[in-house]
């Protein structure tokens, strides 16, 4: 019998629901305060290694509007057809179960990579736009000084604001802010802005009560700033809240190590963003989208699916 050359070597993945000892771990993709509609993974070789894991699930406060969020993971290298297809097998079980008429792909996907391309043919619609952005920690620290010195020295920084982490008895407390301000986000803050690490982040506390927070996630000398949410009396006008948390964050990043922090900039949502990003030179690197579609327009021309019976999410 001739050898076969590694290089030739070919793994096919087979997409199927997860069994009860995968369950566990790919069970974080639901948020809180959610109902699963569905779990796929991709799994390559003898052991069955999971290459892409994916859930669509319903939020219990939007049960009446017929909106289900698709949420994956994907390793790198693993050819775009196969995260197709896994979301294309989360599609037909919604189909089949008939609760849903939307759904909306919370993963963003670079404009540039295949995947965006296969999406579209799909029946994919690109729906929420987002420039990501890179900048040197010591050049954007300075500017954000700068305006809480000024803020600061005019006494516009209220004395019993504090900066603390999340932890203890502000977690829960952290989750009411959230629910209180944005509906339903409390239940999906693990997923928010592609991720980040409730130890990294930081809360604007005022006495008990939380009135900000902003989400980070280092990885060695990057950080990625995501969501940044403060109190709806907070908003608009002179805006110390997102300084002060902007500047603990960089101070803290500085002392971390950190060298570059990453951000994501919508072009309607995050204008004052987008300003210190122009103003200190930050390098734009990618550009991603976020997809959805009506259920009816997603084709399944590719769909390879398995045999095997889903797994029940209880």
């Amino acid at each position: 019998m001739a050898r076969i050359k590694p290089q030739e070597m070919t793994l096919s993945p087979e997409i199927r629901p997860p069994t009860p000892g995968e369950f566990s771990r790919i069970s974080g993709l639901v948020p809180r305060h959610a109902r699963t509609l569905a779990l796929r993974v991709a799994v390559l070789g003898r052991v069955e290694r999971i290459a892409v894991a994916a859930a669509l699930y319903q939020r219990e406060d939007e049960a009446s509007e017929r909106v289900a969020y698709l949420q994956f993971t994907a390793a790198a290298g693993l050819q775009e057809v196969t995260i197709l297809q896994v979301l294309q097998s989360l599609v037909a079980e919604a189909k089949a179960i008939g609760a849903i008429d939307e759904v909306m792909v919370l993963s963003s996907v670079e404009t540039t990579q295949p995947l965006f391309q296969i999406l579209v043919k799909a029946g994919f619609e690109p729906c929420r736009h987002l420039d990501i952005y890179r900048m040197e920690i010591r050049a954007l620290q300075p500017r954000i000084e700068a305006l809480y010195q000024r803020l600061a020295a005019r006494g516009l920084i209220p004395p019993e604001a504090r900066i603390t982490s999340p932890h203890g008895d502000w977690i829960p407390k952290l989750r009411s802010f959230l629910e209180s301000e944005k509906r339903g986000l409390s239940g999906r803050i693990e997923t928010e802005t592609e991720g980040f690490a409730l130890e990294h982040s930081l809360l604007l506390v005022m006495g008990d009560e939380v009135k900000g927070v902003l989400f980070t996630r280092n990885r060695g000398a990057e950080s990625f700033v995501g969501l940044i949410l403060v109190a709806h009396a907070l908003r608009g006008g002179i805006a110390w809240a997102n300084a002060f948390l902007m500047r603990e964050v960089l101070l803290d990043g500085i002392e971390s190590g950190v060298e570059h922090v990453v951000f994501e900039a919508h072009p309607e949502d995050h204008r004052g963003t987008l300003h210190i990003a122009r103003a200190g030179g930050a390098e734009k690197i990618s550009a991603r989208s976020q997809f959805c579609a009506k259920i009816d327009a997603i084709s399944a021309s590719s769909l390879t699916l398995s045999r095997r019976e889903p797994i029940p999410s209880d």
